[in-house]
């Protein structure tokens, strides 16, 4: 049986191509275009590893970290990325921060394919 990605992002793009590319790499997986759709789904289907956006309006990636990792208290690695270096509200670089909150790896968009494939693979093995 292979591993389920949940992957969360508010853009569009970036949530089918990823999906697509996972699925040709022979993962199963399930998308959100938002936090709030993403832990609905986290909370009802049996996935392995969660890749999020940082920032989405309502539920941001920082909130879906919190609650998968503290409030579930899950043991599952999570991976961050944004295409932004902070939140333009608050300049917080969210990067760098994320680590505080549980996230196992975090990419600056674009992220190569690849790379982001070999993450999967490495946290999926750690996390057995």
């Amino acid at each position: 049986m292979s591993a389920h990605i949940l992957i969360i992002d508010d853009e569009e793009a970036i949530t089918k191509s990823l999906g697509r590319f996972f699925k040709k790499s022979g993962f199963m997986v399930s998308t959100a275009s938002n936090g709030e759709e993403g832990l609905r789904l986290f909370d009802t289907e049996l996935i392995d590893l969660v890749i999020t956006d940082m920032l989405m309006p309502e539920v941001d990636g920082l909130e879906v970290i919190r609650e998968i990792k503290q409030e579930r208290a899950r043991k599952i690695p999570v991976i961050g990325m944004s295409g932004e270096i902070s939140d333009e509200l608050v300049d917080i670089p969210l990067l760098p921060i994320s680590p505080l909150l549980g996230v196992d790896f975090t990419f600056q968009k674009p992220i190569p394919n690849n790379d982001l494939l070999n993450k999967v693979k490495e946290l999926l093995e750690l996390y057995k």
